[in-house]
């Protein structure tokens, strides 16, 4: 057969993916940061991530990458070359379809609409079979679903399927019955099973350490991780967080330390870029090659859209505070954060450590105030703390006895008006301090609460707390509404706290103070001496414990110990919220140094305490 018949018959090789998206993918300006035709070769690590669904072998693969690292970019790349090239029904599983929905309008959209290649070939129009979660294109559907919904998994079959943020999705998908139905990624697999060229590809950012899916997938997986030539040695390494080294006073000098402890070559972000730009960056597999999964694993120090000394400012600013120090560790590193850290202070060791400053003074380094009331049947129990930027000072705990919290007219009602909403505490240098405004836990006895901030609608402010809640604090709800409905302008707004995540803050920093160093002093709290037993006692009488919960992601249950009470906990608690919501933690330094010039020096220490010794009705002192 002549050479000319042979070229005329023989099939055109089917492109790489990467080889795909740089000639026809189009970046849009709706959901990049940088718009315009696709390129890999800023981002190298890119490539082999989109074109390992060519290779035969493996049909399943993991990115466990942390956050910003084009995880969702490849995943579109691959779904373009499949509508394009490889026609077929592609699932893509969100965790729920709400999620489903919110990615169709805010990525597919305007995926479809700045490729041509794809607008072409998926009409807007709902009569030919596109909706919000469904896209029909020649040969093949594109069918976006949520993990918690088993009709959704159940009622379809296909040949690719992608997950995306898999640590997010339910960890049992439910029927219409509320039955539930098992592991949505094996009932999804189930659906791909017939296909023997058939792949699943999961991506997301870990969690919580042995609540992690995508951990869990990760460790089954190959391991493939993505090695820079040391500048030296050329020895290729991982840019691993345990190298990572640079002056903690100026945070210059940026770099990763070389896996040969005889070298001394450094990997900066310029050796990064250089790998990147000759090509000397490559995967490199450090687990079983005969794994069934294919993972990759990435933190943020190879995005070459981020400067090290923003990673390392966060990294250096979430030192010592677990909540932040989750965030770093997740979406920084990608990796999972260990919650072993949430021990419980030791109360006979924080009793020792009491502080010399008298109680109901304002210590002179402080110049605000807090206050957080708990309610139980028969008293109010309120803690007031001081603060300066970073440091903080239990000044008083007041018990306001009564007979019932039912009973409006009971004058623990009027007691408490007069010892705490009315009242002033004194400040070293002479002055008197008052709390911006007083915060109550409404979370019990609620109804009877939300009328008595009602009438003290501009100083007392009710909250409830919220174990479910991912951050310090939500935005206030209204509590009031007319008989016909609607909320009333001028009623209460209630607070809802993020409990769980705020007593992991506080027992860190306990747990800072009983260590004794004088690194990170700025997030200690201190007591006032004449605190008692009791205190300490009820400040460190839960202990938290990691769960999951049926969605699959990690809940803290927190039990009290039955033998003590946990008043002044709840009431530390709500002080930590309330130096959030008053919005102290957003002041500058500048901000704060002038707000401590306010209050000179008047009169001499020794003098002043003598003038100004005070004891509340009721203090636990």
């Amino acid at each position: 057969m002549p050479e000319r018949t042979i070229r005329l018959v023989k099939p055109t090789p089917r492109p790489s993916v990467s080889e795909f998206a740089a000639k026809h993918r189009k970046l849009s300006r709706d959901d990049s940061r940088e718009h315009g035709s696709y390129s890999w070769k800023r981002a190298p690590y890119q490539k082999e991530m989109m074109d390992v669904i060519n290779r035969r072998g493996k049909r399943k693969f993991v990115a466990m990458l942390s956050s910003q690292m084009g995880k969702s970019l490849t995943q579109m790349n691959i779904l373009m070359y499949l509508m394009v090239v490889r026609p077929c029904t592609i699932l893509f599983m969100l965790p729920s379809i709400k999620d489903a929905k919110k990615f169709s309008k805010l990525r597919i959209k305007p995926f479809i609409r700045d490729n041509p290649l794809l607008s072409e070939l998926v009409k807007s129009s709902g009569r030919d079979g596109n909706t919000l979660t469904e896209k029909s294109f020649p040969g093949g559907n594109l069918l976006l679903i949520g993990s918690n919904v088993a009709s959704d998994l159940a009622a379809v079959t296909g040949n690719a399927a992608f997950v995306d943020e898999f640590d997010r999705c339910a960890k049992e998908a439910v029927n219409a019955a509320g039955d539930k139905e098992g592991d949505p990624l094996m009932l999804l697999w189930k659906r791909l099973a017939n296909d023997p060229a058939a792949f699943v590809y999961v991506s997301g950012t870990p969690t919580i350490k042995g609540a992690s899916p995508t951990e869990d997938l990760w460790d089954r997986s190959n391991k493939m991780l993505y090695m820079i030539p040391c500048p030296d040695c050329e020895k290729l390494q991982f840019l691993d967080k345990s190298r990572l080294k640079y002056k903690e006073d100026t945070l210059e000098d940026i770099h990763f330390r070389c896996i040969d402890l005889t070298c001394s070559g450094k990997l900066t972000r310029g050796v990064v870029q250089k790998a990147y730009f000759k090509g000397t960056s490559e995967w490199v597999e450090t687990g079983n090659p005969a794994a069934e999964l294919s993972g990759f694993h990435l933190n943020q120090f190879y995005s070459p859209w981020r400067q090290w000394i923003e990673i390392v400012k966060e990294i250096d600013e979430a030192r010592g505070v677990p909540s932040k120090e989750k965030v770093v560790q997740n979406t920084v590193w990608g990796l999972t954060y260990e919650l072993a850290s949430v021990k419980v202070p030791d109360w006979v060791k924080l009793h020792a450590l009491k502080g010399d400053f008298v109680p109901g003074i304002v210590p002179k380094e402080a110049c605000v105030l807090t206050a957080f009331t708990d309610v139980q049947e028969d008293r109010f129990e309120t803690t007031i703390f001081a603060w300066n930027r970073n440091r903080a000072w239990v000044i008083d705990h007041i018990i306001t006895p009564g007979c019932s919290v039912w009973d409006l007219d009971d004058e623990m009602y009027d007691l408490y008006e007069k010892t705490i909403l009315e009242a002033s505490w004194p400040h070293e240098n002479g002055r008197q301090l008052k709390p911006r405004h007083f915060f109550i836990d409404s979370g019990c006895f609620t109804s009877r609460i939300l009328k008595f901030c009602q009438k003290h609608r501009n100083r007392l402010i009710p909250t409830r707390g919220e174990d479910r809640l991912e951050s310090t604090f939500s935005a206030p709800k209204h509590t009031n509404i007319t008989n016909r409905g609607r909320w009333l302008k001028r009623g209460v707004k209630r607070w809802n706290l993020g409990v769980s995540q705020i007593k992991i803050d506080l027992y860190a920093r306990l747990n800072l103070l009983l260590d004794g160093s004088d690194k990170d002093q700025g997030l200690k709290i201190h007591f006032h001496k004449k605190l008692p037993e009791e205190y300490f006692r009820q400040l460190t009488a839960e202990t938290c414990y990691v769960e999951a919960n049926d969605f699959g992601r990690p809940k803290c249950k927190w039990i009290k110990d039955k033998y003590f009470a946990n008043e002044a906990l709840d009431c530390a608690v709500g002080n930590l919220a309330a130096f959030e919501i008053e919005g102290y933690n957003r002041w500058s330094g500048e901000h704060w140094e002038q707000e401590l010039e306010k209050y000179q020096i008047v009169k001499s220490r020794d003098e002043f305490r003598k003038k100004a010794g005070r004891s509340a009705a009721g203090s636990m002192i």
